[in-house]
């Protein structure tokens, strides 16, 4: 699985993976380790435990459209010391978080 590790304005540092990619791991366990492993590799480089289920991989799949991109940052939890990873995806440049 190809993923891509970006600087943004918006989020800063994220972890993207185009729809064709995600798409891939649907029927592919080996594609969904990979995917897994990368989100799990992509949170321990801010010091967050996190890596994609199942049930968070089937919501993207529910918006995610044919020439979309899926987007993992990590987020600071307001009035806490806490981050976390959340999941948003752009169809059209139209930004949708689906999971915190």
């Amino acid at each position: 699985m190809k993923v891509e590790f970006l600087e943004s304005n918006v989020f800063g540092p994220e972890l993207v993976v185009s729809a064709e990619e995600f798409y891939k791991a649907k029927n592919n366990e080996n594609e969904f380790d990979s995917l897994r492993h990368a989100t799990e590799a992509f949170s321990k480089l801010f010091d967050v435990d996190y890596y994609i289920l199942r049930s968070e991989f089937d919501a993207v799949l529910q918006v995610l459209g044919k020439n979309g991109k899926v987007i993992f940052v990590i987020e600071e939890v307001a009035y806490s010391i806490r981050r976390i990873c959340e999941i948003y995806v752009s169809n059209d440049n139209q930004l949708q978080r689906v999971f915190r």
